[in-house]
């Protein structure tokens, strides 16, 4: 099966039998995902008045989001990790467990809201907090903000990006990314969040349907969980990786410099 290394060339590996499917699958929705943005791509450049894509490469402003992930893309991703150079591996493997172990202890006094009739802000506003202190996703690399398992990256990614406001609209609306794709403390206080108009969520909303679906059809089993917490737990289960041992990591979180600065510098609780 052709999977790849850190630098997109493809590698050949062997998989255990149980992994074949989901993984052909899972490859087989993602070159769907890349053949419909490259489509919608053109057609926007050929609409008069469509609205402009703001990301770029180097942005990295959504790479401390929180980003779901479904079971057969993180064994994807582990897969592609357990069959790159030690070093690599290695630097990967650190950084998942720094973000875990992170995650963990933000988590203690910040309990996740369910995601329930009711509670969808709440749960948004959750998540908007833990943005908002910056985090790095492990597989941000912070010297040019590029993307390490780019190739591999999960649905959620493909398909989430930020929109230029369309032309006719201008003047209408008081902000323009890169500044509209952060969530700021000041909003955060006030329960609210950036607006919706700035990132384009039906894309991302399809994308991840599109995946769940592709694996609903053949009749594989899917859970979810957050990218960096899938990863490790795919290759703790299939590779050996280490396990959690929920010990205090020495280390201070990796912090995007793409997003704006939170008061003092400091990250807040």
């Amino acid at each position: 099966m052709g999977l790849t290394n850190e630098d997109g060339s493809a590698i050949e590996i062997e998989l255990p039998p149980e992994l074949h499917k989901p993984l052909s699958l899972t490859l087989k929705a993602h070159e769907a995902m890349d053949l419909a943005w490259d489509q919608l791509a053109q057609l926007a450049a050929e609409t008069p008045g469509a609205a402009e894509v703001a990301c770029a490469p180097g942005c990295a402003a959504c790479c401390s989001y929180l980003v779901d992930t479904v079971s057969s893309e993180g064994t994807l991703i582990a897969a592609s990790i357990e069959n790159s150079p030690p070093a690599y591996k290695a630097i990967i493997l650190s950084r998942l467990q720094d973000w875990e172990y992170e995650f963990e202890r933000w988590s203690r006094s910040h309990p996740m809201p369910q995601r329930s009739d009711g509670q969808e802000h709440a749960h948004d506003l959750w998540r908007g907090r833990w943005q908002a202190r910056r985090i790095a996703c492990p597989f941000l690399n912070l010297d040019d903000n590029t993307c390490s398992i780019y190739a591999d990256r999960p649905a959620t990614c493909r398909g989430h990006h930020a929109c230029y406001a369309p032309p006719d609209l201008a003047g209408e609306i008081p902000l323009q990314p890169p500044e509209g794709c952060f969530t700021s403390w000041e909003a955060i206080e006030k329960g609210e969040l950036t607006p919706i108009w700035q990132l384009n969520s039906e894309l991302c909303t399809i994308f991840s349907q599109v995946m769940v679906k592709t694996l609903d059809s053949q009749n594989v089993e899917w859970t979810l969980y957050f990218l960096p917490q899938m990863v490790l737990r795919e290759g703790r289960k299939h590779f050996g990786w280490p396990p959690n041992t929920h010990m205090r990591r020495n280390k201070p979180p990796r912090i995007t410099q793409a997003r704006k600065e939170p008061p003092d510098g400091q990250l807040q609780p």
